[in-house]
């Protein structure tokens, strides 16, 4: 397992070459320049994401909630019962967080089950 913040474009054929188990903390678009599908076209089946959700995205200063919910939503119809995909905020909730929104990927998530 290692620790991937920050943007990894350059570095997702090194993690292969690792051959690490878990990339923790992956943080996707908007936070970096990386989307989470070309990060898991190169990782495929071989390495598990955990992240997903950057930090920002729980900010009212970065998203609206409606362009956050629009996030979530997809994230999950993509994600959300996919093997080597665990969801996560990437690298912290941050103090300027937003509980609604936090409520609102809890309650996705326990709708997905």
């Amino acid at each position: 397992m290692t620790y991937t913040d920050g943007e990894n474009r350059l570095l997702l054929a090194l993690y292969l070459e690792a051959d690490i188990d878990i990339a923790d903390s992956i943080c996707p678009f908007p936070m970096t320049r990386c989307h989470l599908d070309e990060i898991r076209a190169v990782f495929g089946d071989r390495i598990t994401i955990w992240g997903g959700i950057s930090s920002i995205l729980l900010c009212r200063a970065s998203a609206s909630f409606e362009e956050f919910c629009q996030f979530i939503d997809g994230l999950l119809g993509c994600y959300g019962h996919q093997s080597h995909f665990v969801l996560g905020v990437s690298d912290l909730a941050t103090a300027d967080a937003e509980r609604d929104r936090v409520q609102y990927i809890r309650d996705k998530v326990a709708a997905l089950s």
